[in-house]
């Protein structure tokens, strides 16, 4: 027999002498692969509790900074929920004609003059049969001041604030300086 022939002989005996785990090794990528899927939907799920908990805190945390929850249906007391007009002179910047819808779940609905650009979405207030706490301004002209107290009387169809806890100067004139009437 030829070098060659010994040679080929040899290397046929030995590719088919070596026989791979093929079905070893699949189920163990297989295993690998369901384990992956499981850590990943526990990261989601961990992840998820996380965003829902977040939500959760950052919610009471705006409730604990002070953003007031809608009043309580029923009460007996004098309501502020309703709507009122000013042509606001001070402060000059927010001059103009302005409307305030007041709910009654504690949302305002804001109409400021065509002049003006700032963000008066999202604002809320609560009202007691003295006092009114707002957040109006509070994403723009009063940005970092947060909720401004008043107490408030109404009388012959107009409304008068008085500022109790205001840090916002803007705000305490919008309301104060200002003569609101109910429509």
């Amino acid at each position: 027999m030829s070098v060659e022939e010994r040679l080929r002989a040899g290397l046929r005996s030995q590719a088919y002498s070596w026989d791979p785990a093929v079905e070893g090794s699949l189920a163990a990528v297989r295993r690998r692969h369901v384990w992956r899927r499981v850590r990943i939907a526990g990261v989601s799920a961990v992840a998820a509790g996380a965003v829902i908990a977040g939500t959760v805190s950052g919610l009471q945390q705006d409730h604990v900074k002070g953003l007031p929850p809608a009043p309580l249906a029923g009460s007996s007391a004098p309501s502020l929920a309703g709507r009122y007009s000013a042509t606001v002179v001070e402060p000059v910047r927010l001059a103009g004609d302005w409307t305030l819808t007041l709910r009654a779940d504690g949302r305002v609905d804001v109409s400021p003059p065509a002049g003006y650009y700032g963000v008066v979405s999202a604002v809320l207030y609560q009202g007691t049969n003295t006092e009114f706490r707002t957040t109006l301004f509070q994403e723009d002209v009063c940005a970092g001041h947060g909720i401004g107290a008043y107490t408030w009387v109404r009388s012959h169809g107009f409304v008068s604030f008085t500022a109790i806890g205001e840090s916002c100067a803007a705000r305490r004139a919008f309301l104060v300086g200002n003569t609101w009437r109910s429509t």
